[in-house]
């Protein structure tokens, strides 16, 4: 998510629910980005080490629908764009500006959410489905692996009645 925007497209079937999650490691401590909706609102949190940003949108997401989300972070200034809303922007604590990334990105949930409740805001998973995911201007394809770039999931599959195939329980 550095630099470069990182654009998710979710209908969400919950309030609640991490959308995407990577890390310094997968317990939540250290550097992080993550994607959450917290009591129907986007939640865009970051830290480069020494504070964490939190960006949160205008707008409440409403359930059943389809959203653009676009979230970026250039140094410790961070943004994030729901829809046709304006950005919202905010930045980390402290003089670091750069994420030490160790964990995979987690979309949908991590194996580990029990400990991100502190750190994302949640600890719940994404109910819903993404129809797309884009990082620094690259499609990311979510089919397993080797089709696509997914190593493992769980309470994952296809959603064929809402136009798109991944749907994240």
């Amino acid at each position: 998510m550095d630099a470069h925007p990182c654009l998710v497209t979710p209908q969400t079937d919950s309030e609640n629910g991490l959308l995407l999650f990577c890390g310094e490691n997968e317990h939540g401590s250290g550097d992080f980005t993550s994607l959450a909706l917290i009591h129907g609102k986007l939640h865009f949190r970051f830290n480069c080490g020494t504070g964490t940003a939190q960006i949160v949108s205008g707008s409440r997401v409403a359930l059943d629908q389809w959203h653009s989300v676009v979230v970026g972070r250039e140094g410790a200034i961070g943004w994030l764009r729901l829809d046709n809303d304006t950005p919202v922007t905010g930045h980390s604590q402290g003089d670091y500006n750069k994420i030490t990334f160790r964990t995979p990105l987690y979309v949908g949930g991590s194996p580990n959410a029990y400990w991100l409740a502190r750190t994302a805001g949640t600890n719940r998973g994404f109910q819903g489905c993404i129809q797309t995911l884009s990082i620094n201007s690259r499609v990311t394809d979510m089919r397993p692996w080797p089709m696509g770039w997914a190593l493992s999931g769980a309470d994952v599959g296809e959603s064929l009645n809402r136009s798109h195939w991944i749907l994240i329980h």
